[in-house]
């Protein structure tokens, strides 16, 4: 059965495991394709006109035996790629054992079940803080937070020690983060914001 609400700790939680499993190291920025195709041994096929034809970045195969990412954008915009493949992680971890259980019985039936609204909205939104999770784990998000403060604060319009809030600088600092992790600006300044609220 699936679960429409899992809580963000949970995922967090989630993601941690997958982490410590995969990637022990922790070094950022997260090494997404590898551990796609050499730890879990799950290829990565570029893939022309998914965006186009059907409307979405990537899909998993039925059987979770490889990820097809629309080419233009794998070969083109690589921080969107990365949130996609992290995304699609998402999926593995946090959905295989449903979807294994469904036993599609052809590509055509995945499909349906793959672009229908119906089962799509909670688990994109399930595999998107997955994503921005893994890509941006929360000891890094705190370190590199820290860390863009202290940049900040050597500059002379604060010459008197005193900063902004941090929420207030999060949309601010989210830059310097976002190269630091390889991620859009747009993911760290929601990921920064999410963990702000939650630390």
């Amino acid at each position: 059965m699936i679960r429409s609400f899992i809580p963000p700790s949970e995922i967090e939680v989630a993601t941690q495991e997958f982490l410590n499993e995969h990637h022990p190291e922790k070094t950022i920025p997260i090494p997404v394709e590898d551990i796609i195709e050499i730890n879990l041994g799950i290829n990565i096929v570029p893939t022309p006109g998914m965006m186009d034809s059907f409307g979405i970045d990537a899909m998993f195969a039925h059987d979770f035996s490889q990820i097809n990412i629309d080419e233009h954008q794998f070969n083109s915009v690589e921080t969107r790629a990365r949130f996609t493949l992290a995304h699609e992680l998402g999926h593995y971890v946090l959905h295989r054992q449903y979807v294994e259980e469904q036993k599609f019985e052809d590509t055509d039936q995945w499909k349906k079940f793959v672009l229908s609204d119906l089962h799509r909205e909670p688990l994109e939104t399930q595999a998107n803080m997955f994503a921005s999770t893994l890509l941006m784990p929360t000891d890094h998000v705190e370190s590199q937070f820290e860390a863009a403060k202290q940049v900040l604060a050597k500059n002379p319009t604060f010459a008197n020690g005193k900063l902004p809030d941090d929420v207030t600088l999060a949309p601010y600092l989210a830059k310097d983060m976002a190269r630091a992790f390889n991620v859009s600006e747009e993911t760290a300044t929601w990921r920064v914001e999410r963990w702000l609220k939650t630390r």
